[in-house]
Parts: structure tokens; sequence; C-alpha cells
């Protein structure tokens, strides 16, 4: 019985050992193909936010350039706006939004875009002209649309700077992290 429990033994040894080396190889490759995937995807996020920031960079003045009309004209005090005037300026962003802003803009942009838009709708009260309450809020509406354009950007730098402080770390800190 010695002879065949010997080799039998030796054999199952063998065995556990080779299930247990493969064991511990598949888990060492997933870990390492899911470190790999995850960096690939962070890296793709990086590239797809520098693009979009990029296009932002190209786009929001054009944006900025439209409301400076009605900077100009809210100002002036002894100025009337002219309903023509106001309908250009919303034809304008209307143009800009279709051509290049509208998958740009965050939701909180969106929300902004639509109150000026809404704001610059509204017909004139009384004589052809705006009231102090219209041209107010048209002001403010267009002060809104600016800030979240600003917004966007920042919120893009600050994340970029997040991401590249991180990526200067050394790697025994960025692992406690």
């Amino acid at each position: 019985m010695d002879q065949f429990t010997t080799p039998l033994i030796t054999a199952l040894i063998a065995a556990v050992v080779s299930l247990v080396v493969s064991l511990l190889t598949h888990y060492s490759n997933r870990r390492k193909l899911h470190s790999e995937e995850r960096r690939h995807t962070i890296e793709q996020r990086r590239q797809l936010t520098e693009k979009l920031m990029d296009l932002r960079l190209r786009t929001y003045p054009e944006a900025f350039a439209i409301t400076d009309d009605l900077t100009s004209t809210y100002t002036t005090k002894n100025h009337d706006m002219s309903p023509e005037h106001v309908e250009a300026v919303k034809m304008e962003m209307i143009k800009w939004n279709k051509e290049k802003g509208a998958f740009l803009l965050t939701k909180a942009s969106i929300r902004a875009y639509r109150s000026l838009i809404d704001s610059l709708s509204v017909m004139p009260q009384k004589n052809g002209k705006y009231s102090d309450k219209q041209r107010d809020q048209m002001w403010r509406c267009k002060n809104r649309f600016r800030g979240t354009l600003k917004s966007d950007l920042k919120l893009f730098y600050n994340r970029y700077a997040i991401y590249h402080l991180f990526q200067n770390l050394p790697e025994k800190l960025r692992s406690l992290l």
C-alpha cells in the first residue's frame, strides 16, 4: 500500500500547489487588468475634459460678446432698449446655443440660459418701451447666465488642478488617499 500512497500523496500535493498557484495568478492578473482599466478610464476622462475645456474657451466668449449688447443698453439710463434690439440679441443667443453652446452648457448654465431667453421674450409694457422691472430682469438674467459660464470654467480649473496635484504626489501618499 505504501507504494501507491506516497505517489498519490505527492500527486495530490502537486495538484493543490498547482491549483493555489493558478488561483493566485488569476487573482493577480485580474487585479492588474482592473488597475489598467481604471488608469485608462482616468486618462480618457482627462483627455475628454481637456477637449471640453478647449471648446468652452473658444465658445463662451461669443456668448459674452452677444450679451455685451444688453450691458451697454441697460446701463445708459436715457437710452430706451428697442424691442427690435432685444429680439436681435435673443435670436443671436438662440443661434449661438443651437450651433455651439448646446452640448457645452452645464445644467446650471442651461437653466440660466433659459431664464435669459425668457426675460428677452417678454413684450414691452407701455408705448413699445420696457419697464424698469423688465429691464432689471433682463440685466439680472444676463448676469446670472454669464456667472454660470464663468463657474463652468472655474469648476473645470479646480478639478484639473486637483487632478494634477494628486498625480504629482509620491506613490506612498497616493495609496493612503
